[in-house]
């Protein structure tokens, strides 16, 4: 009889957690938040008398040390996991557990009334630094990807909601077309997160993204693989039944590898190339503000971002146009970002004129609409003196960027405009 997880005390749920980790990451290193993300859920259903759950964890985790079952690597809170001491009953119902799981796969609308919410708290990580005090399932976090789901009567949607759980696949759809997606992180509830955030206390459910991409796909191909027919719209917060995730994984392996890919691996380089001949010739036309999808299967996509952001680090010569940072890692690779001036969320164009070379941190500021630039490309600064950042911002007002020598390679006044009436900048 194997030993059932209500049994469970509080170090060995532990141990269980870690090794839940290592299986399903693939992965011996974790940070603090990291295991916050992957267990606090578990963990506050396991043992639902216990209000402090993260001071626990941090508790058991220095058990753990002293037992030399993990080591702590470094001041930001990572921790290598070692030798866990497991009872072989205890590992065995855990094996079973993980190998009988079956991800969720979730199909989530997002409305034009919530669009600029969505890309403030998911595409851009919210900033929690801005609020004096937050819900306790958010204290110690500085910045975290999150989104909502309203209370319903409607016994189906609530029942795809109350299933949410860590490491469901989710798609995100806008426009009749799948923009982006991630896995779940952890899953709350709490009305006075969705108060905070979105000023919008119904959004009490709640729930973490990890793995967020761009990179998914369209809503023919899903419509296919899950065997739906009819119209190809979501019009609701959807959880997809189980019995065709089911026979994905049995079709395609993994959930996550079928709808995300894998990003990690660059396209062949022939590929790249022919894509950055295309973009290169595309400077003789006027541009076009986006881009016609349709024509590209996944993997020429795939191509052409990589190609685009090539051809824009290659123009600024590897350099911040904000800030003039030049940096790199210890191997080599430059820190500057290729950014798109009208989003690729959006549908922005792979055109290098729509494209702009700038720091992680400018490209943090210019996509979340504290930066944008003029027509002769002078920077502008949202005016927003209440928040963190903005008087470090606000240096900058009226800068000229730094630009390519090549004038084709310059922002084109076509995709400024658009990213200015985006983010509500007036000229």
């Amino acid at each position: 009889m194997h030993t059932s997880p209500g049994d469970l005390d509080w170090l060995t749920a532990m141990r269980l957690e870690l090794h839940r980790y290592q299986t399903e990451k693939g992965d011996s290193s974790l940070t603090l938040h990291q295991l916050y993300d992957f267990s606090e859920s578990r963990l506050s259903a396991q043992f639902p008398n216990n209000d402090h759950v993260r001071a626990k964890i941090r508790q058991l985790l220095q058990h753990l040390r002293d037992r030399g079952e993990v080591e702590f690597l470094d001041d930001a809170g990572t921790y290598n996991i070692k030798e866990l001491q497991i009872d072989d009953s205890v590992s065995s119902h855990l094996t079973v557990g993980l190998s009988a799981q079956t991800h969720g796969f979730y199909l989530i609308p997002v409305s034009d009334d919530w669009r600029d919410k969505f890309r403030n708290s998911v595409e851009e990580p919210h900033d929690l630094q801005q609020y004096a005090e937050v819900p306790p399932q958010l204290e110690g976090i500085d910045r975290l990807k999150i989104w909502g789901a309203t209370e319903t009567d409607a016994d189906k949607k609530q029942s795809a909601i109350d299933a949410m759980e860590s490491g469901d696949c989710i798609l995100f759809y806008h426009n009749g077309e799948f923009f982006s997606g991630g896995v779940v992180g952890r899953t709350f509830e709490n009305p006075d997160v969705g108060e905070l955030l979105w000023n919008n206390p119904e959004s009490r459910h709640l729930f973490t993204v990890d793995e967020f991409t761009y990179d998914v796909p369209r809503i023919e191909s899903v419509w296919d693989m899950l065997g739906y027919e009819g119209r190809q719209v979501v019009q609701g917060f959807t959880r997809v039944a189980d019995e065709r995730v089911e026979k994905i994984q049995q079709e395609h392996g993994s959930l996550e590898s079928v709808l995300f890919g894998d990003e990690d691996s660059e396209p062949p380089e022939e590929e790249i190339e022919r894509e950055k001949s295309e973009l290169e010739q595309a400077v003789e036309s006027e541009p076009e503000l986006t881009e016609d999808e349709t024509q590209y299967v996944e993997t020429r996509r795939r191509a052409r971002d990589y190609a685009f952001t090539q051809l824009v680090r290659e123009a600024y010569n590897n350099t911040c146009a904000v800030c003039g940072s030049q940096r790199e890692s210890p191997d080599g690779n430059p820190e500057v970002e290729a950014a798109h001036i009208y989003p690729l969320s959006e549908g922005g164009r792979n055109d290098v004129r729509n494209g702009v070379a700038l720091c992680k941190f400018h490209h943090w500021a210019f996509d979340s609409g504290w930066l944008s630039f003029t027509d002769d490309h002078r920077i502008i600064v949202k005016e927003a003196p209440d928040k963190n950042g903005y008087y470090e911002l606000k240096q900058l007002e009226g800068q000229s960027l730094q630009l390519p020598n090549n004038e084709n390679a310059h922002p084109h006044p076509m995709f400024i405009k658009q990213h200015r009436e985006l983010f509500g900048f007036e000229q």
